[in-house]
C-alpha cells in the first residue's frame, strides 16, 4: 500500500501534475489581472466619452445662450423702436386733436371757436 502511494505521489510529482498546477495557478492570477486592467480601460473609456460628450453639451449650450441672446436683444430694440415711433404719432395726434378743438363750435360767432 506505501509502494502504491509512493508511486501515485513519484507519477504526480514527476509527470507534471504538480507543474501543472502551479503553473494553472499562476496563470489564473495573471489571467484574473489581465481582465481587471480591460474592465477599467472599458470603465476609463467610458468616463472619457462621457466627459467629450459633456463638453459638447456644453459648447452647444452656449452656443445657444448667446444666440437667444442675439435674438432677444434684436426684437427688445425693435419692440422700443415701435413704441417710440408710436409715442411720436400720439404726441402728433395729441396736438392734432388741440388743433381741431378750436372747430368744435359750428357757429361762426362763438368764442369758443378760433381763427
Amino acid at each position: 500500500m506505501n509502494d502504491v502511494i509512493t508511486q501515485n505521489l513519484l507519477t504526480f510529482l514527476l509527470g507534471g501534475g504538480l507543474l501543472s498546477s502551479i503553473t494553472g495557478v499562476i496563470t489564473l492570477k495573471y489571467t484574473k489581472k489581465q481582465a481587471e486592467a480591460k474592465a477599467l480601460s472599458s470603465v476609463q473609456d467610458v468616463y472619457q466619452e462621457l466627459i467629450a460628450d459633456l463638453r459638447a453639451d456644453k459648447e452647444a449650450m452656449k452656443k445657444e445662450k448667446i444666440e437667444s441672446e442675439t435674438k432677444w436683444t434684436y426684437r427688445i430694440e425693435k419692440l422700443e423702436s415701435n413704441q417710440l415711433s408710436q409715442d411720436k404719432k400720439i404726441a402728433e395726434n395729441e396736438k392734432e386733436i388741440a388743433d381741431l378743438k378750436r372747430f368744435k363750435c359750428v357757429n361762426l360767432t362763438c368764442n369758443n371757436r378760433k381763427q
